[in-house]
């Protein structure tokens, strides 16, 4: 069996074990003085019972010491060892020393004896002779210690008793306190923070509970005013996010917008959206700046879950117009058409109340691009800068000139390929077509532009499904470019740029360069 360490048990535990091993040793002690006070009292008595003993028999036997006298010795001395029970040995010598007369009682072999002062016999100035006498204590001891042992168990008693009631009036005063006390700092340190602590016992203590409940008090009043911190802290980082997207700083690998700063910048390979309202002074003007502000809330509390939805985020509003960023591309397509299947949501609302359709352009493009903080100490913001942004932003106002709703680059389209695979290819192609070929300002090369128009209607996109197909025959010359003079282009604002395409192709025309803007010009 093992034991535990007296430093693990309880207080109430070590008390008791320190109240029994005290009363035990107490008892003991106590014992041992009592037993050797008797015993040392014992001495003291037979010494002098004994001395008066010898007193009467020097008194008694010094005329018959003097003649030596043997037959009135041997009676006085065998009248006082009969007499006697405690005479083991009783002697007379006479002045030299020599045995006159002896009286000796057996002994036990464990009997312990005590020998009284000598009495010498002194007549006229002379010794004329002594008397010597051996006691036996056993009886005596015997009696001592009867008497000891009652004195060990009525201290024993006496003790126990005075132990129990002091050990009571302590453990009633101090210990039940205390370990009410201990049992209140654990609950303490178990976060279980009451302050309705109280103690019956003494001042001291009172003091001490009331501290703990004042204790507890300013650890709960702390908890609470850090919680409502960290909720406000909370609050405010969900504010924050809302001008900085918290992909924009995961892409800076930054935890908290506290800890941006102007310069922290990284290079990614993404695609940006931009879109933008057509004519939206001309709506400004019929709804005035109020009416204005309403519009726009409603349109882009519209059109921001169409982008989150697809994993991009919002990196600025630019009046009516969006700029979002996404890591992938099929993403970012897919987003366009989730916005302009939105929009046509609210354009039907707008029908039922009277009101002008909306129109909107949306770019795409893909590449790389500088993704940082730009500004100063007091105020900064988030932003994208490359090539692959004013791209993105050209195609979308190409848009304008072309009448379609969404554009995407070649760089785009050749991303969407690479993620989808072959096996996506044909389902992505049903819903895509070459524009044309432009050059953007600044640039030496050719893009080559697509239309996206999976946010269609059925007819519409059956019609610029059989127009696509028909103006890729003409390019193989596999059909007369007269195929797409006599198309109908009512549902298809593209047929007139093939038709001049075609014309190219086929001689029947000299490329000529036309600005469209002041961002392309095309052939």
């Amino acid at each position: 069996m093992r034991w535990s360490s007296p430093s693990n048990w309880s207080l109430g535990g070590q008390f008791l074990a320190v109240l029994t091993a005290a009363t035990v040793l107490l008892v003991v002690l106590v014992g041992e003085l009592a037993a050797r006070r008797d015993r040392s009292y014992l001495r003291v008595q037979t010494e002098r019972q004994y001395a008066q003993l010898l007193d009467v028999l020097q008194v008694t036997a010094t005329d018959a010491i003097a003649a030596e006298d043997i037959s009135l010795l041997k009676h006085l001395v065998s009248g006082l060892g009969k007499s006697d029970s405690s005479l083991h040995t009783l002697e007379i010598l006479n002045a030299d020393g020599r045995v006159l007369v002896r009286w000796i009682r057996p002994l036990s072999e464990d009997a312990e004896t005590f020998a009284p002062s000598v009495r010498r016999v002194v007549v006229e100035g002379q010794v004329q002779g002594s008397v010597r006498a051996v006691v036996d204590l056993t009886p005596a001891l015997v009696e001592v210690s009867a008497r000891a042992q009652a004195t060990r168990i009525a201290m024993t008693v006496l003790l126990l008793l005075l132990a129990l009631t002091v050990g009571g009036m302590v453990y009633r005063l101090a210990v039940l306190p205390l370990a009410a006390i201990d049992a209140r700092l654990l609950s303490l340190r178990e976060g279980e923070l009451r302050d309705d602590f109280q103690l019956d016992a003494a001042l001291e203590f009172r003091h001490l509970a009331s501290a703990i409940n004042g204790f507890a008090r300013q650890i709960r009043e702390r908890q609470e005013t850090d919680a409502a911190h960290r909720d406000e802290l909370r609050e405010l980082n969900r504010s924050y996010l809302r001008f900085v997207p918290k992909q924009f700083l995961d892409f800076l690998d930054r935890d908290s917008i506290v800890t941006v700063q102007h310069g922290d910048q990284v290079q990614r390979t993404m695609t940006v959206l931009f879109s933008d309202i057509r004519s939206f002074t001309e709506l400004s003007e019929e709804v005035g700046a109020e009416g204005t502000f309403s519009f726009i809330n409603d349109y882009l509390t519209r059109m921001g879950p169409a982008v989150r939805a697809n994993n991009g985020f919002i990196d600025k509003y630019i009046g009516d117009a969006i700029m979002a960023l996404f890591d992938s591309p099929v993403d970012a397509v897919q987003a366009g058409v989730d916005m302009l299947r939105t929009l046509a949501e609210l354009n039907a609302e707008r029908a039922k109340r009277g009101e002008k359709l909306i129109r909107i352009g949306i770019g795409l493009n893909t590449g790389p691009l500088m993704l940082g903080i730009i500004g100063e100490d007091l105020r900064m913001e988030g932003t994208v800068i490359g090539d692959a942004v004013n791209l993105a932003a050209r195609l979308e106002t190409l848009t304008k000139k072309y009448q379609v709703p969404l554009l995407i680059s070649e760089d785009t389209l050749r991303a969407v390929e690479a993620a989808v695979g072959e096996d996506g290819l044909d389902e992505i192609n049903r819903d895509v077509r070459f524009v044309d070929s432009v050059t953007a300002k600044g640039r030496s090369t050719k893009t080559q532009v697509y239309e996206v128009f999976a946010a269609d209607a059925a007819a519409v996109r059956e019609v610029k499904r059989e127009h696509s197909e028909i103006f890729g025959r003409v390019l193989r010359a596999e059909v007369p470019a007269a195929a797409l003079r006599i198309t109908d282009s009512s549902e298809d604002p593209l047929v007139q740029t093939y038709r001049r395409i075609a014309a190219v192709s086929y001689g029947e025309r000299k490329p000529r360069k036309l600005e469209v803007d002041k961002d392309f010009v095309w052939e």
